[in-house]
């Protein structure tokens, strides 16, 4: 028999008969070393369980933030700011007006809440005091097109970005940094492009915008504006949106592109852009209309040995995984979604309490979780499709194939919302043999109650394919299985 590669991820074209692989709420797993029983399969997405409801709203996550100098974890839900003291305790601290995704920053003793566009606040911990901005200087700049987009902290300093401006925030020992000065501010020289956002990467300030990204560097003289441009360290890549920005692997991922090309993903590192977007991820961008990439957010986490980084853009969640880009040598993503939506509804995620917490998009505090299989108690669905197989352009028959997972680990009777209680889960076969345009049912093999770890999922009499023939499976039911391999019979 042979074996069919299902590491590959999703993999699209346009036209289905060049690509069609899907790869839903599963990732590709690829082993560093061989002797198993293959070399690399597909790993469920892991379950939330809820650990608390947000009051007062119903608009969903805004945006966590990790207090540097105490790792406190705040969070803006709907108009309101909490702080999550423990999985299950919140406190309140007042209203962040605007319904969109924040950025946030602190300096160490002060937390700053920007809406791109919109208000922006300070919280100070230490007096458990959240205002809104309304100092005359950076009134001036809020009044500027596009308002105040962004902020960022280097060297303690609180660093602002307007659509054409950056400006300084005061010295911490100057109101704990609140403060602002007219004259602190200096606009971007090399490009003129509008601005996206700013961030801080080691010693470097990065201004980031709509076709490129200039490094900024501190002088230490006492200039009221003492950053200079860094010669040559210009990088003609820019971002959609401010908050398609994200800190990833020690650099900034962002989606982007220069202003000659589409939009896709890119890694900026060490002075240079990194190409993680993939020819599917390209062509299911420019999918989506200006609106939808300006309102599109970005995510990250680890877990099992995989750095994910995760973007929400209109009605999709793409999904890069580094390590096993790595180890495929070639960028690897997958998509995820939450049953009855085409797209995963996270809003944002961060790692706290020993573990990884979540943000929905209603009012949710949730924690993942891959030993569960349900998202707050709702199903999770999963799908994938195997590579196409050909025997250049010859006519064969199929006899049979097979799929290789964990088998035994059915659920009991009682299960979540959107699935029928299954004690043996169910895998379906779906078959295509014009090229991915059009698929039909070979019927549904079982998985396994539990403790029936040797049953298998065999499909026979696949028929005749006259050029090709593509595989997919689909997981209705909640399972408890990883997918180890797929090897199909073919004679001609």
């Amino acid at each position: 028999m042979a074996k069919i590669d299902i590491t590959q991820g999703f993999a699209t074209s346009p036209d289905p008969a060049i690509a069609t692989l899907e790869c839903v709420n599963l990732y590709p797993h690829v082993l560093s070393h061989t002797g198993g029983l293959s070399t690399g399969g597909l790993l469920r997405t892991p379950g939330i369980s809820q650990t608390l409801t947000f009051p007062g709203s119903t608009t969903g996550g805004r945006g966590f933030h990790k207090f540097e100098a105490d790792q406190r974890l705040f969070a803006v839900v709907g108009q309101q700011l909490f702080t999550i003291n423990d999985p299950n305790t919140i406190t309140l601290h007042g209203t962040i007006n605007g319904s969109s995704p924040v950025v946030m920053a602190d300096n160490g003793s002060v937390m700053c809440i920007v809406t791109p566009g919109g208000d922006a606040y300070f919280y100070t911990p230490g007096t458990d005091n959240l205002a809104q901005i309304v100092d005359p200087v950076f009134l001036d700049f809020q009044a500027q097109p596009g308002g105040v987009i962004s902020v960022s902290v280097h060297d303690q300093r609180f660093v602002y970005a307007t659509r054409t401006e950056i400006f300084l925030g005061g010295f911490i020992t100057d109101d704990l940094g609140r403060g602002f000065n007219a004259l602190a501010f200096d606009d971007a020289e090399f490009s003129p492009d509008r601005n996206q956002g700013v961030y801080t990467v080691k010693t470097e300030l990065l201004v980031f915008g709509t076709a490129s990204v200039e490094y900024y560097r501190n002088t230490g003289d006492t200039a009221v504006f003492p950053y200079v441009r860094i010669p040559g360290a210009t990088i003609e890549k820019g971002a959609v949106s401010p908050t398609a920005i994200v800190r990833f692997d020690n650099e900034i991922a962002m989606l982007g592109g220069s202003s000659r090309e589409n939009t896709s993903v890119w890694l900026i590192t060490a002075g240079r852009a990194e190409k993680l977007g993939t020819p599917a991820i390209d062509t299911a961008l420019q999918a989506f209309e200006n609106s939808e990439l300006l309102q599109a957010t970005a995510w990250t986490y680890s877990a099992e040995g995989a750095n994910f980084l995760g973007f929400n853009v209109g009605n999709k969640t793409f999904v890069y995984d580094a390590t096993a880009s790595k180890l495929r040598g070639e960028p690897t993503w997958h998509t995820r979604e939450s049953l009855n939506s085409t797209r995963w509804l996270v809003s944002d995620i961060t790692p706290a309490f020993n573990g990884t917490y979540v943000l929905d998009s209603s009012n949710r505090l949730g924690r993942l979780d891959r030993s569960l299989e349900k998202e707050f108690d709702v199903c999770i669905e999963r799908s994938f499709t195997g590579g196409y197989i050909v025997t250049d352009g010859q006519a064969f028959v199929a006899p049979r194939v097979e799929l290789s997972l964990t088998a035994g680990t059915g659920t009991t009777p009682t299960a979540p919302v959107g699935v029928n209680p299954r004690e043996n889960p169910l895998v379906e076969l779906n078959i295509s043999k014009d090229g991915g345009h059009t698929f039909s049912s070979l019927g549904s093999r079982a998985i396994g109650a539990q403790g029936a770890f040797n049953t298998r999922q065999i499909w026979r009499r696949l028929g005749r394919a006259q050029k090709s023939l593509v595989l997919r499976f689909l997981f209705r039911d909640m399972i408890d299985s990883d997918i180890q391999r797929l090897d199909i019979d073919l004679k001609g």
